[in-house]
């Protein structure tokens, strides 16, 4: 999960880029998708029995792709449309909480004390981190907050799709198919094809954001998931905003003032203190290649 918030904070360095050469948002979270189901494809083509799964496990796959990636992708875009990034990225991160509140009731998860303070330790965290608390926090545009709080609601929907996913199938399986239907839908807002012709500058980066920030993230990822409760594994990826302050000031020399240098600190004293809790779950084990039927 560390190494998952890691590579996901490299998103906005990628973004950056591609911004740089004319890309939008939309465009570049559609082109992100394709390019990431793409490469996912050639390895399918290698070992095709790898990603076969049974027909009733497809409305669970394209719940997760469709409203886990692509709508998440488009409401948290519409949100930062109205909101500042740090006001957006503070509702986005919402989203453990929605998963907590979420995994008790559709998954069974025990909601515990110690889950409940580390939760409220990292979203504390996450408000100074992004600076939600300070006065650019006022004047808030109602519609921008309603869509962020989608953006979390649907987020929380990726880390619980997820862990359905994860019992039912490995890692391989469970990232394949959502990420082609969820670039399935965002290529009905904006065909990748399109940016890719209208701005072949921006290919570099849109692959780097597909590899880096999209493909080794989410495989590692849904591998977690296999080994811990979606609670706390929403929790830990609260890391992901402390890590993309950390590559602002070292790669984009921006500045960290004291109440984001506290925040960080908060979210990572949290992260820890759940991390080392005695009471894991039980593990949740690969499926076998072998239990897929041939069609």
């Amino acid at each position: 999960m560390l190494a998952a918030a890691a590579l996901w904070a490299t998103t906005g360095l990628w973004a950056k880029a591609a911004y740089g050469h004319g890309v939008g948002p939309v465009e570049a979270a559609s082109a992100r998708g394709a390019a990431a189901f793409l490469i996912l494809t050639a390895w399918a083509l290698a070992r095709p029995r790898r990603f076969r799964v049974p027909r009733r496990d497809l409305p669970l796959l394209i719940g997760y792709g469709v409203v886990g990636l692509g709508v998440f992708y488009a409401v948290y875009l519409s949100a930062l449309d109205r909101l500042s990034v740090s006001v957006a990225a503070a509702l986005l991160y919402t989203a453990p909480a929605f998963t907590v509140a979420l995994a008790g009731v559709v998954l069974g998860e025990r909601v515990t004390r110690r889950r409940l303070a580390a939760l409220a330790g990292a979203l504390l965290g996450v408000l100074f981190v992004t600076g939600a608390l300070g006065a650019r926090a006022a004047g808030i545009d109602p519609v921008g907050v309603g869509l962020g709080l989608l953006a979390g609601l649907t987020y929380a929907g990726y880390t619980l799709f997820g862990r359905a996913a994860r019992g039912r199938m490995d890692a391989v399986r469970a990232l394949y198919w959502p990420t082609g239907f969820g670039a399935a839908f965002l290529a009905l807002l904006a065909p990748p094809w399109q940016t890719v012709l209208d701005h072949p500058g921006a290919v570099p980066a849109l692959l780097g954001m597909a590899v880096v920030a999209t493909l080794l993230p989410n495989l590692c990822f849904l591998i977690a998931l296999g080994r811990m409760e979606a609670g706390t594994a929403a929790i830990l990826a609260t890391l992901e905003p402390v890590m993309a302050a950390l590559y602002g000031v070292v790669l984009l020399g921006e500045a960290l003032s004291g109440g984001q240098g506290f925040g960080v600190a908060v979210i990572a004293a949290s992260a820890a203190w759940l991390a080392i809790s005695r009471s894991a779950p039980r593990p949740v084990a690969d499926a076998p290649v072998a239990t897929v039927p041939r069609r």
